[in-house]
């Protein structure tokens, strides 16, 4: 989340950081400007960071927002999801790089190999 709509949201909804660090999309409806808050994401030396339910019953709610604050939101997860393309566009190319090499590495092993036992 861009620390903008974090301090927005923090300061004028009183949302915890842990609240906002539990969001997922699916808690976001941008049809009906609401945010559904349902879990935190914590963070203790001998669990890293895990996601837990909230403190209370009544910590679980559902908060009407600006219309601002979803076009911002809209806004970060387009961009979110176009680094993820853009991540798992290299990790492709990465990947087919590596089996060419590899390939390439196979092929020359077995001609070498080939070569020393004709020799």
């Amino acid at each position: 989340m861009s620390a903008a709509v974090s301090l927005f949201m923090f300061y004028s909804f009183f949302f915890c950081y842990s609240e906002m660090l539990g969001l997922e999309w699916k808690d976001i409806d941008f049809e009906n400007n609401i945010i559904h808050v349902r879990r935190t994401s914590q963070y203790t030396a001998e669990k890293g960071i895990y996601t837990d339910t909230t403190k209370t019953i009544k910590s679980k709610r559902v908060s009407k927002m600006p219309v601002s604050i979803m076009n911002l939101l809209r806004q970060f997860k387009a961009e979110q999801e176009a680094y993820s393309l853009f991540v798992c566009k290299v990790h492709y190319l990465l990947a087919l790089f590596l089996s060419i090499l590899y390939r390439a590495v196979c092929s020359t092993a077995f001609m070498l190999y080939t070569a020393y036992l004709t020799a």
